[in-house]
């Protein structure tokens, strides 16, 4: 091909490394675009889009540290300057007794600002700012309310006169976060107990005081997040409602939590979801089943970050906060991760999820 042809006659070409970098960026396995994007490095070390990209594969092979620093170039690529909100100073690790902190969800979707979310309470304990205020989507406006150490929230572009601000994607760097020492104090993010508590009566009445081992579904990615070319994407990590037949065993009584479903899967299902408004009515849902089951990334964060048993159905190529070959994640506890053995092979992820399940319900008969 031409840029084989191109690295062929001059090995250190920029354009060319960087481009087979994101090609292979497709590919499960992340060395071979780690590899290009390294080479591209070596020859501008200051090269923002090189680091960005180098960046999110370095996620995929477990270099955290690495990565949270290289990631830091965002900045650059999608501002153009370092501080984003200068002259506003941005934070940079230092104790801010006596100051008002602005973090904000600059970066990423809204799993990322979940994930990450958990780092707002770890920031006020240990640079003890006066007040805090945290900037984030609408849709997490009210769950993000009641993160411990939160005083206000604010929309998207409202920038409120604070003394410093933090970039939400910046925490991880300034705690050292490696595989090693995750934050993983769960939960983080809770329902709230008023909320919670309309949500169990509308879901008792609905099951008609049906009996059974509740389990919340989602089976295709959200449309919370929008973007060019972003339907294909959705395609590609939603699991076809058809084969969520498995699922449905006696004794199991499935809870949507599937938000603008295009099809319904092919069982029985409680679907109260006219009424979620946005992730504060997700969380109080999720409160009230057993476990969840989901193939939408942004609600398994939210039943991770809640310490619910969550089952994350993942496509092959994955996300790069999520490990390659293990089945835990060091970032929810609680968490287990089926991955597709290829792509599109979402039956036997399906299948697995539903011996899973099977386990629990015998493990709950025995109990009792």
């Amino acid at each position: 091909m031409a840029l084989d042809r191109a690295l062929a006659l001059d090995p250190g070409n920029l354009e060319a490394l960087n481009t087979m970098g994101v090609i292979a960026s497709d590919l499960p396995e992340p060395a071979v675009a780690i590899g290009y994007f390294e080479s591209a490095l070596r020859q501008d070390p200051e090269n923002v889009v090189t680091r960005y990209n180098l960046a999110q594969r370095l996620f995929f092979a477990g270099d955290y540290r690495r990565a949270f620093a290289l990631l830091r170039a965002r900045h650059l690529a999608h501002h153009s300057r370092e501080n984003p909100l200068a002259p506003m100073p941005i934070w940079q690790g230092e104790v801010l007794e006596g100051k008002h902190v602005f973090v904000w969800c600059d970066w990423g979707g809204l799993g990322d600002h979940l994930q990450f979310a958990r780092y707002v309470p770890l920031l006020r304990e240990r640079v003890r700012p006066a007040r805090l205020t945290l900037g984030c989507q609408q849709e997490c406006q009210r769950l993000f309310a009641g993160i411990e150490g939160v005083d206000a929230v604010v929309p998207p572009g409202t920038v409120p006169l604070a003394d410093v601000h933090a970039p939400l994607l910046d925490l991880p760097f300034w705690f050292d976060t490696g595989p090693d020492n995750v934050p993983a104090r769960i939960p983080y993010l809770n329902a709230d107990v008023a909320l919670a508590h309309t949500w169990r009566e509308r879901l008792v009445a609905d099951s008609r005081g049906a009996a059974g081992y509740l389990v919340g579904l989602v089976w295709a990615t959200g449309k919370w997040n929008q973007g060019v070319g972003y339907d294909r994407v959705r395609a590609a990590k939603s699991v076809p409602a058809a084969m969520l037949a498995p699922l449905g065993a006696a004794g199991t009584l499935l809870v949507s939590l599937q938000k603008d479903a295009d099809t319904l899967p092919p069982v029985p299902l409680i679907d109260l979801t006219a009424n979620i408004a946005d992730f504060a009515d997700t969380a109080a849902l999720i409160s009230c089943v057993d476990m969840v089951v989901s193939g939408d990334t942004a609600v398994a964060h939210l039943a991770g970050a809640m310490g619910k048993p969550v089952l994350l159905m993942l496509r092959h190529e994955g996300g790069m906060f999520w490990s390659l070959d293990a089945r835990q994640s060091p970032w929810y506890p609680s968490m287990t991760i089926l991955r597709q053995k290829k792509s599109g092979a979402w039956q036997e992820v399906v299948n697995d999820a539903a011996r899973i399940i099977a386990t629990k319900l015998v493990a709950r008969a025995s109990a009792t």
